[in-house]
């Protein structure tokens, strides 16, 4: 005859511990394989990892190349063991690149665990760590396209100002120009002057990501956006005759140059980019529902990229007054921009 349990209620307990330590140990089990996967090379490249850069004891630093392996950043060796940086294309690529020295920016700073990292056969790795010699780096290969950043480079000119290009389906940057620039090359010895206090270029700052401009007609883009939202079924049906001033109450909204398109739709003030037509639709617009357009394409949100960047501004309410409708339809105003976010809203629509 089987004897009854003298503590049930304790055997109880003891279960529900045993359940609770081995859900405890499953959820560390998990965390840990999360971590290593997705989490840990974030972490291990973070600019605050003062550890990573002791890799380069053991590992010469790979290349950077352009998307059809052209060399846009590789470490010299001298006879005695020095290693330099060297960037063939001296400032052209500086700021998407960036630099090594002086900290790391760009893609150096991006690319930074896999540039230390070597994926030498394992053999070789002995005899070179035995010899005291370093192992080759990993090399990082872009997206970028040397010719088209020349092309862009050489268009900018001594203007200041940002380049970016992008291929619409994938989001790849081939190409990313900033003016004033600096030469990486020689970054070392022109650091004390670059970053004085009385330099007022910001040769150092990647303005197709950070810097912040009045977008002005690349807007165009979402104002027209919104009217096709708010006017799916008869949108082609507007209508508008430019003479070149677009005048409303006491505000009066002048085309490029005073430019008069005469008869325009939609289509044909888009492409003429005519300033009078679309400050004459905004009018019509539900500015609640311009703000939720503005915001689904991340103005004042985070970006999903990488690189440092400045986050864009939309500063039109639902109670904006009337010059501020006319001035932000057009992209003037109080809106802000980065070039790279200009090139990302472009390649949503294009998609």
């Amino acid at each position: 005859m089987k004897k009854a349990d003298p503590n049930p209620k304790a055997n109880r307990h003891i279960l529900m511990i045993t359940y609770a330590v081995a859900a405890l140990f499953a959820g560390l089990v998990l965390y840990f394989a999360f971590f290593l996967q997705i989490k840990s090379e974030n972490v291990i490249n973070n600019s605050y990892n003062a550890r990573l850069d002791s890799f380069s004891d053991r590992v010469v630093r790979g290349e950077i190349l352009s998307s059809d392996g052209r060399v846009l950043a590789q470490t010299n060796v001298d006879e005695n063991g020095g290693e330099t940086r060297y960037y063939p294309y001296d400032a052209m690529f500086s700021h998407v690149v960036g630099y090594s020295t002086k900290g790391k920016t760009g893609l150096e700073a991006l690319g930074n665990f896999y540039l230390l990292t070597s994926h030498v056969n394992l053999a070789e790795q002995v005899i070179n760590e035995l010899s005291s010699v370093k192992n080759l780096g990993d090399n990082v290969i872009t997206t970028l396209d040397v010719d088209l950043q020349k092309a862009a480079y050489d268009a900018l000119g001594s203007r200041k100002g940002a380049v970016v290009a992008m291929e619409p389906d994938t989001g790849k940057i081939l190409a990313m120009v900033s003016k004033p620039d600096y030469n990486p090359n020689t970054l070392a010895a022109d650091w004390d002057a670059l970053v004085a206090g009385d330099n007022s270029e910001g040769q150092l700052l990647n303005r197709a990501a950070q810097g912040l401009y009045p977008p002005g007609s690349t807007f165009k883009i979402v104002t027209a956006l919104e009217y096709i939202r708010e006017n799916p079924e008869n949108f082609r049906d507007y209508r508008f005759d430019c003479s070149g001033f677009f005048h409303y109450e006491d505000y009066t909204i002048k085309c490029y140059h005073e430019t008069a398109h005469g008869s325009q739709d939609f289509v044909r003030a888009f492409a003429n980019s005519c300033n009078g037509a679309f400050a004459n639709l905004a009018l019509t617009l539900d500015l609640g529902r311009l703000k939720t357009t503005a915001d689904q394409l991340l103005f004042d949100t985070p970006l999903p990229i990488a690189i440092p960047y400045s986050q864009s501004a939309y500063a039109l309410t639902p109670d904006g007054d009337t010059w501020q409708i006319l001035q932000t339809s057009i992209g003037q105003g109080q809106t802000q921009m980065t070039p790279i976010h200009g090139g990302m809203i472009t390649a949503a629509i294009a998609n």
